[in-house]
């Protein structure tokens, strides 16, 4: 913006910024700490800045110290702290003397998981009183769900959505994320093919030489899996890498990874005849992910589906979730960056 004011707690930082900064606590990005001070004389020292009278410095300091787990550092130097502990007391120091206006910049990174829980429920204790005002910045959507009442997400500087959590779904989610995961496949079935592959090769040699590729997934039904292999796209990958290395692919392999590939097949066909629209986004081994449109059907009718079909489709697990947080940051960047290709001209399609 080129005019106008901003008011922080009520100050007009233009003409009142020394009061503004009376009310803000603020955890930067990088900590910004005195090396050479203890975790309790640190605290100390912002308590005293902060205003707090003298007869009540200790018992804030304890209290500080004990919320972020800091108890068996406090005579400590900062200098010697772990990173995730730097954070644990930038956040404190932050939190000092409640302020109206507790800006949080990316405050739980380094931290432990146990640790950044215990931080998210200080932290959410403080919008609990409705004392403070937190502004959080972060990577991580499974913080924003976890404290957020309300979400802004910031594509190279410019803010592309803002509201609920539950609203960014509604509004930018795609529908549901249905992930599943097929069995291993059966020895028996597994024997079977490697019967007709011996017969399609005419040998009884327990190895498939490049040369076998083409012709034996042409007379499997399948020639566009041998592309997929000799040029190591996709699953293919994993019987490229023998070739590679030995020249041959093992016959067991071989036939495992086929009938893996057929289960997966048979998975896709599934979700593309009972899911209208529904799209598979990703595909690793024996796992996958779905995307099914919210026109299509609901949860309760997915997984009954699932269910009825779970023993035809060779299913060991599935689950039905709504759009991540998460996938909606990564669509919106993902989109930016195609929009950057596109204006240097370098874009050439096909993501």
């Amino acid at each position: 913006p080129t005019n106008g004011f901003v008011t922080l707690g009520g100050y007009d930082l233009s003409q009142q910024r020394d009061k503004a900064r009376t009310v803000v606590g603020y955890c930067p990005q990088f900590d910004s700490l005195h090396d050479l001070l203890t975790v309790e004389e640190q605290l100390e020292l912002y308590a005293r800045l902060k205003g707090i009278p003298s007869k009540h410095v200790k018992d804030a300091v304890d209290q500080k110290i004990q919320e972020v787990g800091l108890t068996e550092y406090r005579t400590k130097l900062t200098r010697g702290l772990s990173g995730g502990n730097k954070r644990k007391l930038s956040t404190a120091i932050a939190l000092m003397g409640s302020p109206r206006i507790i800006f949080l910049d990316e405050p739980s990174t380094g931290v432990d998981p146990s640790s950044r829980r215990k931080m998210w429920d200080v932290i959410a204790s403080v919008c609990a009183s409705k004392e403070s005002c937190v502004v959080l910045t972060t990577h991580s959507m499974e913080e924003c769900e976890a404290l957020c009442t309300r979400v802004g997400i910031l594509v190279d500087g410019k803010l592309k959505c803002l509201g609920s959590v539950e609203h960014l779904k509604q509004k930018f989610g795609r529908g549901y994320i249905v992930e599943v995961k097929l069995r291993e496949p059966s020895s028996p079935t597994v024997a079977r093919l490697q019967l007709e592959v011996y017969r399609v090769l005419g040998t009884n040699s327990a190895r498939i030489s490049s040369d076998h590729v083409m012709s034996l997934c042409s007379s499997l039904g399948v020639p566009s899996r041998a592309q997929e292999i000799m040029n190591g796209e996709g699953n293919g990958a994993v019987l490229h890498s023998y070739l590679e290395t030995s020249g041959v692919i093992p016959i067991d392999v071989f036939c495992s990874w086929w009938h893996s590939e057929n289960m997966g097949a048979t998975l896709r066909e599934f979700f593309q005849t009972k899911f209208a629209g529904s799209q598979l986004i990703e595909h690793q081994g024996d796992h996958f992910r779905f995307q099914v449109p919210k026109q299509s059907l609901r949860p309760f009718a997915i997984f009954g589906l699932l269910e009825e079909n779970k023993e035809q489709l060779q299913v060991s697990e599935y689950g039905v979730s709504e759009t991540s947080l998460e996938h909606i940051f990564n669509t919106m960047a993902a989109q930016q960056g195609e929009e950057r290709l596109m204006g240097s001209g370098r874009y050439e399609g096909g993501w």
